[in-house]
């Protein structure tokens, strides 16, 4: 039930969910619906706690990997694929929620700042691992993870709402290639 209530909020927005909708999207009465799991801001806290889990997923490529930048490319990969495909709604609940009035809730923001600290974490991961690998000058690790963190955040900003798909997908490509030449030129 739980994950049906993550769909409904990334879909609508905390804004425009309504207490029949969560009935609707769970099966359950209201009354059970809120001893289950709360009122609707403890419902939405537990949506972002879960959806912070379900979207482990997008960091294992830069956690993970011993590539290097070429664990940079396969995420930026798998961000297109995801990006992409019709089956998940449009980009990052996260993301969404913090340009939403209700991101400015300390505990909501608290969780927002957490996922995309965690993205931001495991860029820099991904990137030492380059300089190590002397892909990367050490000293291009805190900016480079920076642009990524930026472009990751656009990307999933646009993906909700620019004018058309592509817009994301051509910005991933940008992404790409930056790292490419990234790749191409080293510790030049």
């Amino acid at each position: 039930m739980l994950d049906q209530l993550v769909t409904l909020f990334w879909e609508r927005g905390f804004a425009h969910t309504s207490h029949d909708d969560m009935k609707t999207a769970t099966g359950l009465s209201g009354s059970s619906l809120y001893n289950t799991f709360g009122d609707k801001h403890q419902i939405f806290d537990r949506v972002l706690e879960r959806y912070h889990e379900m979207s482990a997923i997008l960091v294992e490529p830069l956690i993970e990997g011993t590539g290097g930048l070429g664990d940079v490319l396969t995420w930026i990969d798998m961000l297109k694929t995801r990006v992409g495909s019709a089956k998940t709604p449009l980009g990052c609940l996260m993301i969404a929620t913090m340009g939403a009035r209700v991101g400015q809730d300390p505990q909501v923001r608290h969780r927002t700042q957490q996922n995309v600290a965690r993205v931001g974490a495991a860029l820099v991961s991904a990137l030492r691992r380059a300089a190590d690998r002397g892909e990367l000058d050490r000293a291009a690790i805190r900016p480079r993870g920076a642009m990524l963190l930026a472009g990751y955040v656009g990307v999933l900003t646009a993906s909700r709402g620019a004018p058309s798909p592509e817009t994301a997908l051509d910005m991933l490509d940008g992404l790409r290639d930056s790292v490419g030449e990234w790749m191409r030129y080293g510790k030049k």
